[in-house]
């Protein structure tokens, strides 16, 4: 696998930093773990007020906020299981895209990229945005993004154009020098598993980084040899261990609208400090079992069974 472009783009980072220039200074104070910084608002204070924490309405429209404030800098969106990470983001790119700020989408993977784009999608659908061209997606071969007409599917960075309001790849796409520093916000979709050094490479695009993801999930596939912490996970690097993101350096999704309660209470204890909520409706959800089911299983809620050797 060739590393050159992200080699170079992370030399070219070092390069602006040592010798004191100001083109990445997100990605020094991510790399240095400084408290983001949201014009309009004091360094250290909560992302989000604990008031707009709770109700699911008000938490979209104080993320916005956030994101819009954000000043060369960065903040983490961290969803558990069901919690909406991708209908979060994909919210909050369509405001920025409204307001006339570019955006840029990037993952390990050309699947979740794809599922950011196609949420996207149908944002500006429901916003009833006329379908024009919007984005570029970089894909290869005959697995382009195929979606309802905003996103254009490039093989080429030299087809990739700077000035359009969507740029989506993996690393080796948003690594491309044309794409330098393009991007008003970055989302970097699933970051608990791209590496840091992978991030500084990806967000060399942009002027400020949002990380969506969920540390305490799968972590990132370790396959190539990274010299000393840059092989962490960006979640990894900038929570030090922690369970929830801190207020003070993200927002914390709390509800998930997939797990029954029984089944969120124990995750939520067990993983997420408490702090994790079922919506409403996931209590009705029910396992219709058959007279001869097996007799650990129940209609809802976990079960714990050991086999007898």
């Amino acid at each position: 696998m060739n590393t050159d472009p992200l080699r170079d783009t992370v030399w070219a980072v070092a390069r602006d930093m040592v010798s004191g220039g100001q083109n990445f200074q997100h990605i020094g104070a991510l790399l240095r773990r400084e408290a983001p910084r949201l014009l309009g608002r004091p360094i250290g204070a909560p992302i989000i007020k604990s008031v707009d924490r709770e109700d699911p309405d008000r938490l979209l429209e104080a993320s916005k906020r956030a994101v819009h404030a954000l000043d060369r800098s960065w903040l983490v969106i961290q969803g558990p299981p069901g919690a909406g990470k991708t209908y979060t983001t994909s919210h909050l790119a369509v405001s920025l895209i409204q307001a006339g700020k570019t955006v840029g989408i990037a993952s390990n993977s050309h699947k979740a990229i794809d599922n950011v784009l196609h949420a996207i999608e149908e944002r500006l659908i429901e916003c009833s945005e006329p379908v024009r061209l919007l984005g570029q997606k970089k894909d290869s071969g005959d697995e382009g993004f195929a979606g309802c007409g905003f996103i254009e599917s490039v093989t080429s960075n030299k087809d990739m154009d700077p000035t359009i309001p969507i740029v989506a790849g993996t690393a080796w796409a948003l690594s491309n020098p044309e794409l330098t520093i393009s991007r008003d916000v970055l989302f970097v979709d699933e970051a608990g598993q791209v590496s840091l050094g992978n991030l500084v490479a990806i967000a060399a695009a942009a002027k400020s980084i949002v990380l969506v993801g969920d540390q305490m999930q799968l972590g990132q596939p370790i396959q190539g040899v990274h010299p000393r912490d840059s092989g962490r996970s960006a979640l990894d690097h900038l929570l030090e261990g922690r369970a929830v993101v801190p207020p003070e350096r993200g927002i914390f999704l709390p509800k998930t609208w997939r797990m029954h309660p029984d089944l969120c209470s124990f995750v939520s204890a067990a993983v997420y400090e408490g702090k994790l909520h079922s919506e409403l409706g996931c209590a009705t959800q029910r396992l219709v079992l058959t007279k001869n089911a097996h007799p650990a299983l129940k209609p809802a809620g976990l079960s714990f069974f050991s086999r007898q050797a």
